[in-house]
């Protein structure tokens, strides 16, 4: 019958050093839950008016056409 499929494990740390096994599959949701705190820590930061001309420039750019479909997907994967 052979042994049954092994689990893959990877390490991680619970941001206390605290280092626990986990599967891949988890050891990436926490991963992407990690880049999410980050995303929002880098906007709690951003000054309003800097964060009002982005959008402005943003949709100024859509109502040229500037914007293409690797523009959108290139900012989805960040």
């Amino acid at each position: 019958m052979g042994e049954p499929p092994r689990r893959r494990l990877a390490c991680a740390t619970d941001g206390e050093g605290f280092i626990s096994n986990l599967s891949l599959r988890e050891r990436d949701a926490a991963t992407i839950a990690q880049i999410g705190k980050l995303k929002a820590n880098v906007l709690e930061f951003m000054p309003v008016t800097e964060g009002v001309a982005i959008v402005d420039q943003a949709m100024a750019d859509v109502s040229a056409g500037k914007v293409s479909d690797a523009n959108v997907a290139s900012f989805m994967m960040w």
